[in-house]
């Protein structure tokens, strides 16, 4: 640090984190998806992200959703007569 080689800065800790919305979250991924995939791939993870994840996530921030939240939603997809292959 004497010599100049080693800065010294704040630790990460002082930063307050940043609070992730899930539905921000989706509309993030989905704008990734329509940019960088085939307009089908887009279409099918739009319906499962917007209709199916949306009516299901209880929770409203992406750190929040925990295994029980996932199973939930599997369970939904199963109850709304989707296939093992797309849930």
């Amino acid at each position: 640090m004497r010599a100049g080689i080693v800065e010294t800065r704040p630790s990460p800790t002082n930063i307050p984190p940043k609070w992730l919305g899930v539905d921000s979250a989706i509309d993030n991924y989905l704008e990734f998806i329509k940019n960088h995939r085939a307009p089908r791939t887009y279409l099918t993870y739009r319906y499962t992200l917007e209709t199916l994840f949306r009516q299901s996530c209880t929770t409203k921030s992406v750190e929040d959703v925990s295994r029980e939240d996932i199973l939930k939603f599997m369970t939904y997809c199963y109850t709304q007569g989707l296939g093992h292959r797309t849930v």
